[in-house]
Formats: structure tokens, C-alpha cells, sequence
């Protein structure tokens, strides 16, 4: 059996990971996974850059590390 993710959150996902070789960071995030973490992880905003296949700019993050008095993000629906 094969499975295959499509869409644009995978994507826009692919194209973010790219991002790493360019900017020289491990981990980037976009700003729905910012918000989804809250503040477990210290973040450093790398602000909106173009991606192919996006008309609007997507906004990334550096994942840094985890921030030591974080309190656990709430459940993401």
C-alpha cells in the first residue's frame, strides 16, 4: 500500500522547509504553527517571504528552543 499527502498546507510546507538552506536555520515555521505551539518555544520572526505557488507572502519563524516557564499549548481543533 502507498499513501501520498497532497494540498496546499503540504505544500506551502515543502517550500518553507527549503527556506532552511537559505536562511541557514534547522527548524522554520509558519505563523499557523506559531500559533498552534503558543509559547512552549522561543521563536525568532524571520518575517514574510515569497513562495512559489503563493500569491501572498508566507510569515516564518526560527525555531530557536523551548523556552523554560512555557505553559503547554491548548488543544489546535
Amino acid at each position: 500500500m502507498k499513501y501520498a499527502v497532497v494540498g496546499d498546507a503540504v505544500n506551502v510546507t515543502a517550500r518553507v522547509e527549503g527556506l532552511n538552506k537559505e536562511f541557514g536555520t534547522g527548524i522554520l515555521v509558519t505563523e499557523a504553527t506559531r500559533l498552534a505551539i503558543g509559547d512552549v518555544l522561543e521563536v525568532k520572526d524571520h518575517g514574510p517571504v515569497s513562495v512559489k505557488g503563493r500569491r501572498e507572502p508566507v510569515h516564518v519563524y526560527e525555531v530557536v528552543g523551548m523556552r523554560e516557564a512555557a505553559s503547554p499549548p491548548e488543544e489546535v481543533r
